[in-house]
């Protein structure tokens, strides 16, 4: 038989407490909890979880200290098949905890973190990418630092990188990044921070003009080695843009527009997969982008979003599966975004991760 498919992940993991309120409280306000709960999360835990249960192997690196919560967070990730073997366990150093409030009357949650510390270059446990056959290297921003470290490492080898807010050390990973994916709003913070960081912008090749044409051109600008950027629209879905030749514009293609940011706003509001040239002009250089947006999955019967928590994770562990299995972009993103509204209907950030035998994966991929 051929050997398995293995991705390794870089990143946090930590225990939620997740308490459901009726609505968020108002400021200096009392609530009562309709249910509390203690699970294990953390971006790239909750990634490998799933891809755990599509029956992926698994490895994690991550750090948790030599506590009660250190040992629930891997005890629960043993459980789930996750490889535990290169966690690092500090006594010096706290694990990670997040109290997580969801307003049950929105469906939204809210996160207040406690971070433990980060993963000092010693602690790096470089036989985890030395003595194994991995596909695919996950990373969620955390432990900057070390993830460096394995990036240098394990090339030649593809590293998908997350980057869903703006982190200390954060964009010295993005080179290494052959996949990228973002949150909703990390456009906006990385325009803000490139506008007044000379330094990062010279590092990554990132000019004045650049900023000036908008947030999600100046991502593509930032990732420029990567083969595509992903970024989630919550209920709208998700969108995948990747770099076109100018030789490889295609005819067939019939919506043109000029910015990223519009074209993205207006396909939006497509109810199915849809396809977008976008091009122009910065300084005297012609851009060329191809946008793939596919709107959130629809429930066939209704079916109440529960909580959002760990649905960027979910999504992220499917665009992995995806990946290692050859899926094209549609398939890809339709997979990943039916993935993330499964994991909605329960209460925390992994009860409702479906586990392989229970879909049916080809029809997903060909959903329209």
């Amino acid at each position: 038989p051929p050997p398995p498919l293995v991705v390794l992940g870089v990143g946090v993991s930590t225990l939620d407490s997740v308490c459901q309120v009726a609505s968020y409280p108002l400021p200096d306000s009392k609530v009562r909890t309709q249910t509390l709960a203690h699970q294990p999360g953390g971006n790239i835990a909750n990634a490998l979880t799933c891809l755990a249960r599509l029956g992926t192997r698994t490895i994690i690196i991550s750090k948790v200290g030599d506590d009660h919560i250190g040992t629930t967070i891997m005890k629960s990730l043993e459980r789930e098949d996750v490889d535990i073997r290169h966690m690092v366990v500090d006594p010096t150093s706290p694990s990670s905890f997040s109290y997580i409030i969801v307003d049950q009357s929105s469906g939204t949650r809210t996160i207040i973190h406690t971070a433990g510390e980060d993963m000092r270059k010693e602690q790096v446990p470089l036989k985890a990418i030395k003595n194994q056959s991995i596909n695919l290297i996950m990373m969620d921003g955390r432990h900057c630092g070390a993830a460096l470290e394995i990036c240098k490492q394990a090339q030649p080898t593809a590293v998908m990188l997350e980057l869903e807010r703006m982190r200390p050390g954060i964009l010295r990973l993005v080179p290494y990044a052959c996949y990228v994916t973002t949150s909703a709003h990390f456009c906006n913070e990385l325009l803000a921070h490139l506008r007044d960081s000379q330094e990062d912008r010279a590092a990554l090749g990132i000019t004045l003009d650049d900023v000036a044409q908008g947030p999600r051109h100046l991502l593509m600008m930032a990732c420029k080695g990567a083969h595509w950027v992903t970024s989630t629209l919550g209920v709208h879905g998700a969108v995948l843009c990747r770099r076109v030749q100018l030789q490889d514009e295609n005819p067939d293609v019939s919506h043109h527009h000029h910015s990223l940011d519009s074209a993205v706003e207006g396909m939006m509001v497509y109810p199915t997969s849809s396809v977008t040239l976008v091009s122009y002009d910065v300084a005297g250089v012609r851009h060329m982008f191809s946008l793939l947006h596919v709107p959130a999955y629809v429930f066939p019967t209704p079916t109440p979003i529960v909580d959002t928590t760990g649905a960027g994770d979910c999504f992220n562990g499917a665009l992995a599966y995806s990946l290692i299995h050859n899926f094209n972009d549609d398939e890809m993103l339709k997979f990943a975004c039916y993935m993330a509204a499964q994991k909605c209907t329960k209460p925390g950030s992994r009860d409702g991760i479906p586990f392989l035998k229970d879909m049916d994966i080809a029809k997903i991929r060909q959903q329209k």
